[in-house]
């Protein structure tokens, strides 16, 4: 990208993929993905939400000569979900996803460096994304990812791409629903802001916090 060509206060226009094989938006109707945003998955799901959200930015172009970046709406955790079970599926969906890549002259002008995914799913769903996202990893070594936690250590075995950034999570839909204590004045169960990953601060704190106040709960209930 030439210098100058982002504006320091405005996000660079860009151009949202439409090719049937890299715009899997319609994954979101598959019993799977509608399970998945019904329930606790719900929360790692970002990238549906993301895409909806840029399909009105005022920063999107539908002319692609005109963007300087270009998302990759292939939902790969949608797609894991609604592949699950049916890997044989699964399997032709990512070969035609990485088939119709890379043939994009969008694509292969610049190897994939003004490329950007969103996923925010991690190690715990129990397949590294760099499985997931199969033979589509090798063609995003330079593409930008968003991810759960940028640049974690965890992450050394599902690496995609040249750099990443930090999407949060999807509201649960349990949690919202029991946002309200019924016997409590507080507005709100319990919220905080950060990172939950057991081995470090701030999470380790956290989890020792919400346990305590857990153990108290009991405490008043047995008495």
């Amino acid at each position: 990208v030439r210098h100058g060509d982002f504006h320091s206060e405005r996000p660079p226009r860009f151009w949202i993929h439409g090719h049937r094989d890299l715009n899997m938006s319609w994954l979101r109707q598959c019993p799977a993905v509608v399970a998945a945003l019904a329930g606790s998955r719900r929360e790692r799901l970002s990238e549906l939400f993301f895409y909806d959200h840029l399909l009105t930015h005022p920063q999107r172009t539908r002319n692609a000569s005109r963007a300087l970046l270009f998302f990759l709406p292939v939902l790969e955790f949608a797609s894991t979900r609604a592949g699950h079970g049916e890997d044989p599926g699964h399997a032709t969906g990512r070969l035609g996803a990485a088939s119709a890549l890379s043939k994009s002259g969008w694509y292969r002008r610049r190897g994939g460096h003004d490329h950007l995914l969103v996923s925010n799913a991690g190690l715990d769903v129990g397949v590294p994304r760099a499985t997931r996202l199969g033979p589509l990893h090798g063609l995003l070594k330079n593409a930008v990812v968003g991810r759960d936690r940028a640049y974690s250590r965890f992450y050394r075995t599902s690496s995609v791409g040249r750099c990443t950034l930090e999407v949060p999570y999807v509201s649960n839909p349990h949690a919202r629903a029991a946002r309200r204590a019924p016997d409590a004045p507080r507005r709100w169960l319990l919220h905080f802001s950060g990172s939950t990953v057991t081995c470090c601060e701030p999470g380790r704190s956290i989890r020792a916090a919400v346990a305590q106040l857990a153990e108290q709960r009991l405490a008043r209930l047995e008495r």
